[in-house]
């Protein structure tokens, strides 16, 4: 593997170690309860750590911020779900991406719950490959909770993205991420919060592929997610995932158009019931 000389990243590599040094700070000083970002689980449709080896999906980058640098062009997507059929559980995010010459750029805002208890999380990301074939990130989030109109919770995210081919048909994904809160008071079980994945793609063939993540969170029991694609048609995709902690089962048809890709999605809970869910976004092409 051919890595670029520091010389020729000397700015993008202070900005990691200066968001490392804050990711450690950060673990230290941490407040946060995991219960807080309940709402924010990332959808089953975003969870490839690894991204995708021949494809770029722009909402790859919530689960793993590295997979932006696969971006060719400005992209956008729009995301909407409601978790349960409730609305009290709606789930929305608009993500985009753009070029600033060797560094990527991403830039999220994400919404959930109605009017009388809400989250918003605003996020930026940025990404540089630092080889052949890997790439690395940054990323950093802002996140509000109102649960009344006299209290609410604010907190700041770092994280770290990693992704890297290990072949021509396999793919490896990992991040690290920590919350740090601005909250005067907070109950916790465990002071310290810290948030890692790590994913495989593998593309058996050109019409059918499959990834694998297992997440961790310090004061939580690991669990997997997976997911099986297959292109019935050259403009259709068909996937079938599954998340081992909630034992939900994950079904999605996407059409790649010209100039859009659409995503209709669906989620089924075996008490809970069933989560719709919706995504449009541009070509990579």
């Amino acid at each position: 593997m051919k890595f670029v000389k520091p010389s020729q990243s000397n700015i993008f590599l202070k900005d990691i170690v200066l968001i490392m040094l804050f990711s450690i700070v950060a673990l230290l000083k941490n407040n946060l309860c995991a219960q807080n970002t309940s709402l924010f689980n990332t959808p089953n449709l975003m969870n490839n750590t690894a991204g995708e080896i021949n494809g770029f999906n722009i909402f790859h980058i919530v689960s793993n911020p590295a997979n932006l640098n696969s971006l060719k062009k400005f992209n956008i997507g729009v995301y909407s779900e409601r978790k349960f059929n409730l609305i009290e559980m709606s789930n929305h995010l608009i993500v985009s991406g753009f070029s600033l010459g060797k560094i990527k750029m991403g830039l999220m805002l994400q919404q959930a719950g109605t009017s009388k208890f809400n989250q918003i999380s605003l996020g930026m990301c940025l990404s540089k490959k630092i080889g052949d074939n890997t790439s690395l990130a940054i990323q950093s989030k802002l996140l509000r909770s109102d649960i009344s109109k006299q209290h609410n919770q604010k907190y700041i995210s770092a994280e770290v993205g990693l992704v890297t081919n290990l072949s021509k048909y396999v793919k490896l994904g990992f991040t690290a991420e920590n919350y740090m809160s601005f909250n005067k008071q907070t109950n916790l079980d465990n002071a310290y919060v810290l948030n890692i994945s790590t994913g495989v793609f593998y593309e058996v063939s050109k019409q059918f592929s499959m990834n694998i993540n297992c997440f961790k969170s310090s004061n939580e029991s690991p669990y997997f997610s997976g997911n099986m694609n297959y292109q019935a048609h050259k403009r259709i995709v068909l996937k079938l995932g599954f998340t081992s902690n909630t034992n939900a089962l994950n079904a999605d048809i996407s059409y790649s158009g010209k100039k859009m890709n659409l995503s209709l999605n669906m989620t089924f809970h075996p008490i809970l019931g069933i989560t719709p869910a919706t995504s449009i976004s541009t070509v990579n092409e």
